[in-house]
């Protein structure tokens, strides 16, 4: 957790916490909220006057299949990200659809 220093009252900040089990979706998303010292506060623009509090990752096109394969070994799919229908109907048709050759490989 951030927060500012005890000399910095002024500063901006925003904290990240885990919620307790108040509802399935939480549950299901094991979900992270942020708080902010100010409801105005743009948190892109937060982030971005700070890089040192996040990392960006990009991933190739190519590799997308094999990227989606390993967050599914985490459990993170649409069936535990999307409440409701439409979690488990997407998360259902993507693992069903057949692969082609080229999208097995890897």
């Amino acid at each position: 957790m951030w927060a500012p220093d005890a000399g910095e009252p002024d500063e901006e900040y925003v904290v990240f916490f885990r919620s307790p089990a108040i509802d399935d979706r939480i549950v299901d998303q094991s979900a992270v909220f942020s708080f902010q010292s100010d409801p105005r506060l743009v948190l892109d623009q937060w982030l971005e006057d700070r890089p040192d509090c996040y990392r960006k990752i990009i991933i190739p096109g190519d590799r997308n299949l094999e990227f989606r394969d390993k967050l599914e070994q985490l459990n993170v799919n649409h069936r535990t990200l999307f409440s409701g229908l439409e979690g488990p109907a997407t998360w259902l048709k993507q693992y069903y659809q057949p692969q082609s050759e080229s999208d097995s490989s890897g």
